[in-house]
């Protein structure tokens, strides 16, 4: 049995835990959070390192990324990896890149189009690879890394804007606390709407569903939303406001959809490979029959 733990920052109330058979593997999953407490956060990872078989960082992630394949590493992320010596380390980046962008290129096949659609992308250098699909399949794309980064009521409507922001503000960004990049511990559970003028202009809405929830509007009548980590509990609230469908990239494992680094972990515990290029992934993501899934919560909503 392969067994993956992910230690996320985020609230433990969003704690969950299955078994499933992958590529004829059975793998044990866990997510176990630290509500906000960095201290905890460092335990949590040191007592588990070389007792796993990989560990997803969830609530924060290692790199924001740019242009042709630049990093810009989170320094208040590195200094927590630092309590990780023998277990392979993910936080879902590959899983960006490759299964997030090959979901996003083909939503016409799954009966959502969105070329000319409307699209608030609530974080694009935290999802590139989405970001990039939605960019192809021409979307009048919105971005909101001002917006649900740093607070700042500045919309963005090209990608390459987003890459020219980051090169000025990257010495800047990459120093500042995770809490105030991103919403962690009780901050997932607290609302803000004053971006609702946003999701109301938007047919879809994409991206990391804790930028999402934090701002969650009332009313979601006919939207679409593309993302990952959800509960069952998020996919009936969604539903409750009107929401016409979610799309998750990754699949649901026993009425969770984990996040990313979660599902990066496990396709490293398959491989036994810490170190895997873009298509090693997503072999091992046709391997391990990683699907997304699409959840019609309001069909009859347009």
């Amino acid at each position: 049995m392969k067994h993956v733990v992910s230690i996320s920052l985020g609230s433990s109330a969003r704690d969950h835990h299955s078994q499933v058979e992958l590529d004829g593997e059975l793998v044990d999953i866990e997510r176990i959070g630290c509500d906000g407490d960095v201290d905890k956060f460092k335990q949590k990872l040191a007592q588990i390192d070389g007792k796993v078989d990989a560990i997803g960082l969830g609530g924060t992630t290692c790199n924001l990324y740019g242009k042709g394949g630049r990093k810009y590493p989170l320094k208040c992320t590195q200094r927590l990896l630092k309590h990780v010596g023998i277990t392979p380390v993910v936080d879902g980046g590959g899983i960006k890149q490759t299964l997030e962008h090959d979901v996003v290129a083909h939503l016409n096949d799954m009966g959502v189009p969105v070329r000319g659609r409307k699209v608030l992308m609530v974080c694009g250098l935290e999802r590139l690879g989405m970001s990039e699909a939605l960019e192809e399949a021409g979307g009048n794309v919105v971005y909101g890394d001002l917006m649900f980064g740093l607070g700042i009521n500045i919309k963005i409507k090209k990608l390459s804007t987003v890459h020219r922001a980051m090169a000025v503000l990257a010495p800047i960004i990459v120093r500042l606390p995770l809490k105030i990049l991103y919403p962690t511990g009780n901050g997932q559970n607290q609302r803000d709407t004053k971006f609702g003028k946003a999701f109301a202009w938007a047919d879809i809405i994409a991206g990391d569903y804790l930028y999402i929830r934090k701002h969650l509007p009332n009313d979601l009548s006919g939207k679409i939303i593309i993302t990952n980590t959800v509960t069952a509990a998020d996919t009936q609230e969604l539903k409750e406001r009107g929401a016409r469908a979610i799309i998750t990239c990754t699949p649901e494992f026993d009425g969770r959809s984990y996040g990313t680094n979660v599902v990066e972990a496990i396709v490293v515990a398959l491989s036994g490979n810490a170190h895997l290029s873009e298509s090693e992934i997503r072999e091992w993501i046709d391997r391990a029959g990683l699907k997304p899934r699409i959840d019609w919560l309001n069909p009859e909503a347009a």
